[in-house]
């Protein structure tokens, strides 16, 4: 009998250990590419199916009516009415729409599974924006930190960002291919992958001017000096010949659409328009600003400043042609993106950092960290030092005591961490942390002799808000599922009228707590029987298809004086005459069977359940 050591069991693992590592890193990168979005969106799954039901309202309310009504009628109808797919972005609802086949909770879950693999397909093009300005290994890593960021807890949400991600990243590859060759053919992808990326979420239309000026900057860092730069861009133009005319074309055939609708040039920001009356310019250059400082810190501020030092380096032309072209490319598109972000902060009902429009330039900036890390890093200078403290300095600029609300669970995933720090101690507390972080980043990044070391910190800061964010996002969630009443049967509503059952909804405007809007929306989500929604003093916020009605004694009248007519009546308030069938009771819900005129009734009673 053959007695085996400790000591011969490590030595046999250090053996053979390296030549199993060298025989993983010969694997074809399509294998491993294949791995890191299996893992993803598996891992993503399970953290999503701890999200008991919707958190962002009323958008995940929007996007599921879009779906159901467009599987059932190829029609994209709201609460029964024809509403504008446009603005929210077509592609996803028709993506997820097969889901609602199945009953609302399993439709729910099913959707949450396409958004995780959705999501993670975005591994595939970072990796190949990433091969173009680094080696195999480092362009994989780039697809897993990818996959890392905070906002990918979106796919845990009835939210377009799943699909939107990936399709922008693509279209920011499509970009760079046209850059590189301006082929008849790379100009048709690229085309083709901007109205993919616009059809997702409209706010993608930045490629274009993105382009535009991505291309002009590409001149700047190739060819020195105004004469030949001037050239070299009339060049770069000509040769985008064929983007330009489908462009145009695209633009007019847009405009003549609009005008016939009746609706001029601005119809074609469709329900968008609404804004053109509420931005307050003025207030911009702040905002951009402060999105500009949260996309530093979302990162982990030493990616951010990496990004300058290349910028730095490229206009030194010490940099390679392919990596001018991919800063060329990030540079234009993140220049516009950041501004569309910052002009729409400056609504007065807004007010708050957009994080859902930009996180599509973190893999771009952490593409930019890893060229540097590839690069050995610059050596510090005046330059370095300028760029280093600019990264460190921007995120004490933002004003984490407004900033810092219940919106960030919602628009702002870089911030969650930072909205339990305050909780914790204060807003002072989370300034004082950030500079320290800050500072350290900048001291680490100066004074590194080998770049590589700066990996580690930031995978591990990119981790630990993923899980905050994922955890953040569970708790709002669950908050909501109780104001709504959902219980241990969110779709109770349906259960108690049948398959073939009408609801119409009353709400009474008895507070204007978020939470008593729940109480609507998340009954709406999970119950397919609600129909028209129904208001008799104000209306629910946002501005959805609903109904004012009167009380002409105790009838409900519609606007044209009519009785309001209904099978069932989903109530948070009045009560109704008719037969009291179920109920939230903690939320304050009743259903009542009423088969005719909508009569309110004097007497008080506490609602069931």
């Amino acid at each position: 009998m053959i007695e085996t050591t400790t000591d011969d069991l490590a030595l046999t693992v250090a053996q053979t250990a390296p030549r199993a590592l060298a025989r993983a890193r010969r694997l074809p990168a399509v294998l491993w590419l294949g791995a890191i979005v299996a893992a993803s969106a598996g891992l993503r799954f399970v953290l999503a199916t701890k999200v008991p039901g919707p958190g962002i309202f009323p958008d995940e309310l929007i996007y599921t009516d879009l779906a159901r009504s467009f599987g059932s009628s190829g029609h994209f109808l709201v609460r029964g009415e024809p509403f504008g797919a446009w603005t929210y972005g077509p592609l996803y609802p028709v993506l997820i729409s097969p889901a609602f086949a199945l009953p609302p909770v399993a439709a729910f879950t099913f959707v949450k599974a396409i958004n995780c693999v959705a999501i993670s397909l975005a591994a595939i093009p970072v990796y190949l924006l990433a091969r173009r300005v680094v080696n195999r290994e480092l362009a994989l890593l780039a697809a897993s930190l990818a996959l890392l960021l905070p906002s990918l807890a979106y796919s845990s949400r009835v939210m377009t960002e799943s699909v939107a991600y990936p399709l922008f990243v693509t279209a920011v590859l499509a970009l760079v291919r046209c850059l590189e060759h301006p082929t008849l053919r790379r100009q048709l992808v690229f085309l083709l992958a901007i109205c993919l990326a616009v059809l997702a979420r409209a706010e993608a239309i930045v490629l274009v001017p993105g382009f535009v000026t991505a291309v002009a900057l590409l001149a700047v860092l190739e060819d020195p000096g105004p004469r030949s730069g001037i050239r070299s861009l009339r060049k770069r133009l000509r040769a985008f010949s064929g983007v330009w005319c489908a462009l145009a074309t695209l633009g007019l055939i847009g405009l003549v659409g609009a005008s016939v609708r009746g609706g001029g040039p601005a119809g074609l920001l469709g329900a968008h328009k609404v804004l053109l009356g509420k931005l307050d310019l003025v207030e911009a250059p702040k905002w951009i600003v402060f999105h500009l400082a949260e996309l530093d810190l979302a990162v982990g501020v030493i990616p951010f400043a990496a990004l300058l030092l290349m910028t730095i380096a490229a206009l030194r032309r010490s940099t390679s042609a392919a990596t001018h072209t991919f800063l060329a490319a990030t540079l234009g598109v993140a220049f516009w993106l950041v501004v569309l972000a910052g002009v729409y902060a400056t609504q007065g009902d807004v007010h708050r950092i957009q994080e859902r429009y930009l996180f599509y330039l973190e893999p771009l900036v952490l593409i930019a960290f890893l060229s540097w890390v590839a690069s050995g890093g610059p050596r510090p200078g005046r330059c370095a030092v300028v760029a280093t403290a600019t990264a460190s300095v921007l995120p004490l600029l933002l004003p984490y005591s407004s900033l810092l609300n219940y919106h960030v669970l919602a628009s702002s995933p870089g911030l969650v961490d930072w909205l339990f720090v305050r909780a914790l101690g204060g807003s002072l507390t989370v300034l004082s942390i950030v500079a320290a972080l800050s500072l350290a980043g900048s001291i680490l990044l100066l004074r590194t002799k080998e770049p590589r070391s700066l990996v580690r910190p930031i995978v591990v800061y990119l981790a630990v808000t993923a899980l905050i964010v994922s955890a953040g996002f569970v708790s709002v969630s669950e908050r909501s599922f109780a104001a709504g009443g959902g219980g241990g049967t969110p779709n109770w509503i349906d259960r108690a009228v049948g398959s073939h059952g009408h609801v119409v909804a009353i709400w009474s405007a008895r507070g204007v707590h978020w939470a008593r809007f729940r109480r609507i929306w998340e009954s709406e989500f999970f119950n397919r029987s609600i129909g028209a929604v129904y208001y008799l003093r104000s209306p629910l916020a946002y501005s959805l298809p609903q109904t004012r009605i009167h009380l002409r004694g105790e009838t409900l009248v519609l606007p044209n004086g009519e009785p309001l007519r209904a099978q069932y009546v989903l109530s948070d308030g009045p009560l109704i005459q008719g037969v009291p069938i179920s109920g939230q009771g903690h939320a304050g819900l009743t259903l009542y069977r009423v088969g005719g005129v909508i009569r309110v009734s004097r007497h008080r009673s506490r609602p069931l359940g």
